[in-house]
């Protein structure tokens, strides 16, 4: 009942459409759906929504910041490195402060294959936080219209940031079945959370649960995350032994990624892992398995994926304080705010 525009800022999905969407699996839908030629096109838009990869982000806002209205919604489909506040600050340099919904995750996902969106999974709740944070109610208002009744109110972005359970469970099941991946072996996602892998993400949890704590905020364990997006799950706190419920129950739809380029890491790991490690610093909380992980995937690589972060380079936590960091997720920005040379330049 809505209608959709697209826009890609590398140019992807070519311009001037309309460009056919066919999807399989939970929803069987095809749609012609308009793709516009720029970013100017969003300023027609009564809700605007980032639904991209995390190394997409700021590209993107940067592309659109100039043409969003006061009067507008903006979702992140998801949240990744407090780029809710990246845009907040782009937007307060003009003088304007629209909502900006942030999601812990995406509603749903699936792969590209055979031309077709493949929907695997619609997730029965996921957090929504807004900047400003008091308008929360607003932000799972907004959601809900568009996707349905499955959005609760998520504090602030704090707790938004520190809600997206991917990094923990891909980098771990990344990395410990690294060679599988390598060699473009067929696996399953789920069913390769053995044990060991369990215990790693066990253990990346109770950092950022540490982390999450000194913020001042409660999120979900990784255990309540696998409950909450999957229904009628053992009676069980250990994570192997939930993934390995839920891989039966999928019957091999979710398959381990097979090529060495997979957001597992690309992904995850600069936009996931390296903020915890960042804010982690910035927060005096100790994050030693998550800088571990962090060191074994620039050492795999051979990459540095903490510059791969643009986000963290635009916030430049290592020369904020913590204070001043939770004054800006609390209550966003007004013009006076976003005049500094810091994010002009970051802008420019």
């Amino acid at each position: 009942g809505h209608t959709a525009t697209l826009w890609s800022p590398r140019g992807s999905l070519g311009q001037g459409g309309p460009m056919t969407i066919t999807t399989a699996g939970l929803a069987q839908i095809t749609t012609d759906v308009a793709v516009a030629a720029g970013p100017e096109a969003v300023a027609d838009a009564d809700v605007v929504m980032f639904a991209l990869r995390g190394n997409g982000h700021r590209a993107a806002m940067d592309a659109v910041a100039p043409y969003l209205r006061a009067d507008q919604s903006v979702i992140i489909s998801s949240q990744a490195s407090l780029g809710g506040l990246y845009l907040a600050r782009l937007l307060a340099a003009r003088g304007i402060r629209p909502l900006i919904a942030c999601w812990a995750t995406t509603v749903t996902g699936g792969p590209m294959a055979d031309g077709k969106v493949r929907i695997g999974m619609l997730r029965n709740m996921l957090e929504v936080a807004t900047i400003p944070a008091d308008r929360a109610d607003e932000g799972v208002a907004l959601s809900a219209a568009l996707f349905g009744d499955r959005f609760g109110v998520c504090p602030n972005l704090f707790a938004i940031s520190l809600s997206n359970l991917n990094p923990p469970f891909h980098m771990a099941n990344a990395l410990l079945n690294f060679t599988r991946i390598e060699n473009a072996e067929d696996w399953s996602n789920y069913g390769g959370i053995t044990a060991a892998v369990g215990q790693l993400v066990e253990e990346l949890d109770a950092e950022r649960l540490a982390l999450a704590d000194r913020m001042g905020v409660t999120v979900r364990t990784a255990q309540e995350h696998y409950r909450k997006s999957h229904d009628d799950l053992p009676d069980t706190d250990s994570v192997h032994e939930l993934a390995q419920a839920i891989a039966a129950r999928r019957k091999g739809t979710s398959p381990g990624p097979r090529d060495v380029s997979t957001r597992f890491i690309t992904e995850d790991v600069p936009f996931g892992i390296a903020f915890i490690v960042a804010l982690g610093k910035l927060a005096g909380v100790p994050t030693p398995v998550h800088s571990a992980g962090l060191i074994l995937c620039n050492a795999i690589y051979g990459r540095d994926f903490v510059t791969e972060n643009d986000l963290l380079a635009g916030l430049d936590l290592e020369n904020d304080s913590l204070d001043s960091l939770s004054e800006q997720v609390l209550n966003g920005f007004g013009a006076e705010d976003a005049t500094s040379s810091q994010i002009l330049d970051a802008h420019l």
